[in-house]
């Protein structure tokens, strides 16, 4: 009969494997969510109010000058009306809806492949059931942004964008691996709440990103220095902890167990593994982010 580990064990075992989640998560997020480089563009089509009944033509020329394969139409519909409004954007053959209920007033983003933009004659027609005003439209290539210490784009969920090289992939795997693998003395009960407090608020927006693309139609990307400052959180007891162990001891003799003590042949093992997985991740995404070509 298998027996549950007791509390004491069972916060040992929690311990033990929360650095290597940790490892995990900074490995998947910084593989599939950290850009180096994303030109953003935008361009104003409205800027003020407009009455339409029923219907208007917006350009779509600023397009062709975006970087990106995909196109973000933003703009702000007002239902003056009681009654629910539908408003049908179309562009070349794709047709797309949206609902706005009576009184209010409400954003909606539409994306669409850059080159539909090209067949659709350079325009896109919106429509609506009913009499609406048309209060803010542009073109972009995201959602949204921000900047910051916490800076992070909003994508659509197919968009492509630079991210880091393959040799910074591993070199980030392995020292994650290689700090999740250190044991050492435990913090101060006041130093462990508050690391944890942090953690979690930067696991949790780690996690917002990873799911992002699989149950919405966005996904968040990160700016290099975010992500960096999110991993110097999520590392920095175990730093600070190295660092008083190497200032404690008065000869090599500690920190050479320690390293001997180390499993390389599993760390070895894990590097190889997360090495193959991310040229296997890369070279996917390169073919994902080539744009097909359709017959005339």
């Amino acid at each position: 009969m298998t027996h549950l580990p007791k509390g004491r064990d069972l916060r040992v075992t929690l311990s033990n494997v929360r650095p290597f989640a940790a490892a995990l998560l900074l490995v998947w997020v910084l593989v599939a969510h950290v850009f180096v480089a994303f030109p953003r563009a935008r361009t104003k089509l409205v800027t003020r109010p407009i009455a339409v009944a029923p219907r208007v033509a917006l350009p779509l020329d600023a397009a062709d000058r975006m970087p990106g394969e995909e196109v973000v139409l933003v703009y702000r519909v007002r239902n003056a009306g009681t009654a629910p409004l539908v408003v049908t954007a179309r562009v070349a053959d794709r047709v797309l809806r949206a609902r706005i209920a009576g009184g209010e007033s409400s954003r909606v983003d539409l994306t669409f492949p850059r080159s539909l933009a090209r067949s659709g004659g350079h325009s896109i027609e919106l429509s609506g059931s009913a009499d609406w005003t048309l209060e803010y439209a542009e073109l972009a290539n995201v959602h949204g942004f921000t900047r910051g210490a916490v800076e992070f784009l909003v994508l659509p969920a197919v968009q492509p964008f630079l991210a880091p090289k393959l040799p910074t992939l591993v070199a980030f795997a392995a020292c994650a691996l290689a700090a999740a693998c250190l044991r050492l003395p435990r913090l101060p009960r006041w130093a462990q709440l508050t690391h944890g407090v942090v953690t979690t608020a930067m696991a949790s927006l780690c996690l917002l990103a990873l799911v992002s693309p699989w149950v919405t139609p966005y996904r968040v990307v990160f700016a290099v220095h975010t992500f960096v400052l999110g991993a110097a959180v999520f590392v920095l007891p175990r730093t600070l902890q190295l660092l008083v162990e190497i200032g404690r001891s008065r000869t090599t003799g500690l920190i050479a167990r320690r390293a001997m003590a180390l499993p390389w042949t599993a760390i070895g093992i894990g590097v190889a593994a997360a090495a193959y997985t991310v040229f296997l991740w890369s070279y996917m995404g390169r073919w994902r982010a080539v744009p097909t070509r359709r017959g005339t």
